[in-house]
């Protein structure tokens, strides 16, 4: 996937696509928010971090990340 080879901006167009067609995919969203976070986009990160933790409250690694993103 685009992610792993640094393409963020090809990455970001597809987990978008993804989102669209599976909008209640929680990892589609950490993996984006991931995307965002890598290309610099604080703001937005936050928000795919805040959603995927919506959809999976269990989810620890998101919550970790998302802590360390609001607190940078």
């Amino acid at each position: 996937m685009q992610l792993n080879q640094g393409q963020m901006a090809k990455a970001i167009k597809v987990l978008q696509l993804n989102i669209a067609m599976c909008p209640n995919e929680y990892s589609t969203y950490q993996s984006l928010g991931e995307a965002f976070m890598n290309a610099g986009n604080k703001k937005l990160a936050i928000k795919n971090y805040e959603k995927t933790l919506q959809l999976n409250p269990a989810n620890v690694k998101a919550a970790k990340i998302l802590e360390q993103l609001k607190t940078n």
